[in-house]
């Protein structure tokens, strides 16, 4: 009688980045769930990390993101920001627009 087993091939270290990427998105996908956000997208490749893009911006209590870029048009200025959550870069976009007050700016969703 012969035995089959089955023998977990070895990636290739561009395969195995690739891997440990997709495996860090799917646990980052899993805590933006829970904290009540919602992904638009998620990139993947094996020479950056994998990059995920929000479908509107998180309560700053949940997830604070640094400038990545900023486009202004008229009063309104597009804003990129951007976090880490488990190894993987976080994106949303969203609006900013002059306040009531002077020198204050108002985000609202993009």
């Amino acid at each position: 009688m012969t035995t089959l087993t089955a023998e977990k091939p070895t990636l290739t270290p561009n395969n195995a980045r690739l891997n440990d990427g997709l495996l860090n998105a799917m646990a980052a996908l899993h805590w933006l769930n829970d904290h009540g956000l919602r992904v638009r997208s998620i990139s993947a490749s094996p020479m950056h990390g994998p990059v995920i893009v929000l479908d509107e911006a998180p309560k700053p209590s949940v997830l604070e993101g640094a400038l990545k870029a900023r486009i202004c048009t008229g009063l309104v200025a597009h804003v990129t920001r951007v976090a880490t959550v488990l190894g993987c870069q976080v994106e949303w976009r969203c609006k900013q627009m002059p306040g009531a007050i002077a020198g204050t700016t108002v985000e609202v969703a993009a």
